[in-house]
Formats: structure tokens, sequence, C-alpha cells
């Protein structure tokens, strides 16, 4: 998949420019963990333990793409979504983090294109799977998941947590 090429527009975005799927540069560092922070913010304070992503610096964005890859949706110069990937190989599959969507472009199906373009990129690697966790609290993202076919593998709980605080989701790529 040429992911500098892909584009995506479905009727419930209210813009009239459809929006491009490509790989982040280290240059978009800045503007991914701005974008990152303002999505994740959303949620906080639903989590318990808040997420480590408002602890995060523009250099931890940079190690993301260095140790895999940074998917981003943009319209013009503007970033709409990001998706962090790397490698997991003792599971043959790629492991999807930090997705994230600009609260004011929710609902236009960003996160749907992301989700997409991580599986192709997944599959075009030679992965049999995606993996992801999801907070447990967020059940708008365990339901977002669970309709794109990820099942639950695991259940995990943070340091110090004797409940479970996330879960671990796979998406079989060729089931």
């Amino acid at each position: 998949m040429d992911l500098a090429s892909s584009c995506y527009h479905d009727g419930m975005n209210t813009a009239s420019t459809p929006f491009a799927i490509r790989l982040a540069a280290p240059e978009d560092a800045a503007a991914i963990l701005r974008l990152t922070q303002a999505a994740f913010a959303l949620h906080g304070d639903l989590l318990d333990p808040p997420s480590s992503v408002f602890h995060e610096t523009e250099e931890d964005v940079r190690q993301a793409m260095h140790e895999g890859a940074v998917i981003v949706a943009t319209r013009d110069a503007e970033l709409l979504g990001a998706a962090r990937v790397r490698p997991l190989p003792e599971q043959q599959a790629l492991y999807c983090g930090r997705l994230a969507v600009d609260p004011g472009t929710q609902g236009a199906g960003v996160g749907s294109r992301l989700m997409s373009a991580v599986e192709q990129r997944a599959a075009d690697e030679g992965y049999a799977a995606v993996v992801l966790g999801v907070r447990v609290q967020l059940e708008g993202n365990l339901r977002f998941f669970t309709k794109r076919g990820y099942t639950l593998i695991g259940e995990h709980s943070h340091p110090g947590y004797a409940r479970t605080t996330y879960v671990r989701l796979r998406k079989d790529l060729n089931p």
C-alpha cells in the first residue's frame, strides 16, 4: 500500500477535502505529540492510572518512529490523527499504540482509516496480526476495536494495581 497517496473521505466529514494517510517524518513529532495529548485529554478523568502520554516528549515520538513508524492522517497541512506501530516478532504481529484523532475531527472516519492503514502495513510486512492495548475504562474504544474484528487475548494491570486496567486485543489478518 502506498501510504503517501492513500486518501479517504466519507460522508461524515464536514470538510470537503479528503484526508491523506502517510508515514510521519521527524519534523512531525511536535504536532503528533500535541495531537496525541489533546486526544488522550478527553478521557483523562476516566483513566486510573493516568496515561503516560502526558509525560512524553517530542524525542519519545521520534524514538517511536525509529523503533517502527508513525502513520498519520492529514488534510492539507493539518494533522488529523496518528497511530504508532512497531514489530512484535515473538507474536508475529505489528503492535499499534497511541491511536489518536484530533478531538474536533473525531467521528469523521479518521480512526477507522488509520487502523485500516495499520492493518495493511502489517499484512504488507508479512505479520499475521495486529495487537494493541485498550484501557478497560474506555468502553467506546473497546467497541470500536471489537467491531473491527479484534478479540481479547489478555487482561492486565498496571504496576501497583490489583484490578485489570487494560486489555490486549488481537486481530488475525488471515483468519
